[in-house]
């Protein structure tokens, strides 16, 4: 039997279950139980490769106990969770393999200085792992979605909520630049709320990645994914600095005004 971590319902689990359980009481995706693994693509993405899946050491099994799937890419997949060692919920981000120790480390070591950051509008980082070659991402959970679900409901925001929206934006950015941090692709997916309306900044020092910018398979970790959001001097000179995500930020507000961006194009 399966019960559900979302609603609490019990139900007989199919024979051949995967990685990822569908409870069909509530329709939320979660891990199964049991599961000594975990996806790191999306469900229609997955294939039987080890490649396409972490596993998961007992050290980090008796800390994080996995549930429900909120969000995923092709490069990623995040998943909410219990902190059992400070009992608070937190959201766990799987992402691919690294390509060599070197990239691993430069990556754990941006996570690290991120993680440094205190601010109200930058989303904490809680841990930054390294779990069968693959970096994972513990942050805290901000539960009232983000900005892209909002303009996906209602198109566009009020002039004063789109100013305090961007305000509290570039208040977050500035603390990273502060200490020599550029999120890089900045985009709508990764500005989220907390219930009471506070913004946080998800994401940092994982979005920008050149050498994955003119890839197809680039996903949400990486460029591929926030180009129409990405200042020019990214693709002509290869790399993001502070007022590439002003720039950013910019493309938000007006599409937090407007219900558009300022221009619109199917490839960079």
């Amino acid at each position: 039997m399966e019960t559900c971590p979302v609603c609490g319902v019990a139900f007989e689990a199919p024979a051949d279950k995967g990685l990822l359980t569908r409870c069909p009481a509530c329709k939320c995706d979660y891990l199964s139980s049991g599961a000594g693994a975990a996806p790191l693509r999306r469900p229609g993405s997955l294939s039987d490769r080890p490649g396409d899946r972490v596993t998961l050491p007992a050290t980090f099994t008796e800390r994080f106990r996995l549930g429900k799937l909120l969000g995923s890419g092709e490069s990623s997949i995040v998943f909410l969770a219990d902190d059992l060692s400070s009992d608070r919920r937190v959201a766990v981000k799987f992402l691919a393999r690294a390509s060599g120790p070197d990239q691993m480390a430069r990556f754990l070591d941006e996570r690290r200085r991120v993680g440094q950051v205190e601010h109200p509008n930058v989303a904490a980082t809680i841990d930054v792992l390294e779990l069968d070659g693959c970096p994972c991402l513990v942050t805290e959970y901000v539960e009232g979605g983000s900005l892209r679900q909002r303009l996906s409901v209602r198109k566009r925001l009020g002039a004063r909520e789109a100013v305090r929206v961007a305000t509290e934006v570039l208040a977050g950015l500035a603390a990273c630049h502060a200490v020599g941090l550029v999120h890089g692709a900045l985009r709508p997916e990764n500005v989220l709320f907390v219930t009471h309306g506070t913004v946080k900044i998800s994401d940092f020092g994982i979005a920008w990645n050149p050498d994955a910018a003119n890839e197809e398979s680039a996903g949400e970790s990486t460029i591929g994914a926030a180009w129409p959001y990405v200042a020019p001097e990214c693709y002509t000179e290869g790399e993001a600095a502070p007022g590439s995500d002003v720039y950013s930020a910019g493309v938000i507000l007006c599409e937090m005004l407007t219900g558009s961006r300022p221009y619109d194009a199917t490839t960079p």
